[in-house]
């Protein structure tokens, strides 16, 4: 969660007009959801957690910042997810991408692939963010894919 934090503490010291809380859209799973929100507060800034895709773009516009996680995935997530990188890209809000369980998935493995080529998605210099896995082959594959990318 470090990475986050940081994003959350650059943010809310310089996007939003003065005494402001930035506001940050995350897009998580319901496993991770309270550990974000309350990282983005501790950052002093303001979560917004919602996920469904009619309204990802309107909410994430009106943010400071994007943190977008592929954990526990489901079709409305991923639907979300693209819909709020494509809002974020076009509109400069920085966002972090959490690649969870790339490795372990082809359908996780594939749609990542998917943003990172198509850069209406996800912009040359996107982070991502960690890997959650013991598997120290599933670890090396994934820092070879972000070396790949550029990610790191």
């Amino acid at each position: 969660m470090t990475d986050i934090k940081n994003l959350c503490s650059d943010i809310a010291c310089g996007r939003p007009a003065a005494g402001e809380r930035a506001l940050v859209h995350c897009i998580t799973n319901p496993i991770s959801i309270k550990q974000c929100a309350d990282t983005v507060l501790c950052a002093g800034a303001r979560p917004i957690l919602a996920e469904h895709p009619l309204e990802a773009a309107e909410i994430t516009e009106t943010a400071a910042a994007l943190m977008l996680n592929t954990g526990n995935i489901t079709d409305a997530r991923m639907r979300s997810i693209t819909i709020s990188a494509q809002t974020a890209n076009k509109n400069n809000i920085p966002f972090i991408l959490d690649v969870v369980g790339i490795s372990c998935s082809r359908l996780r493995k594939e749609y990542i692939e998917k943003m990172r080529k198509d850069r209406s998605y996800v912009p040359e210099n996107y982070r991502v963010y960690s890997f959650y896995t013991s598997d120290e082959d599933k670890k090396k594959e994934l820092d070879e894919l972000c070396v790949k990318w550029n990610a790191y």
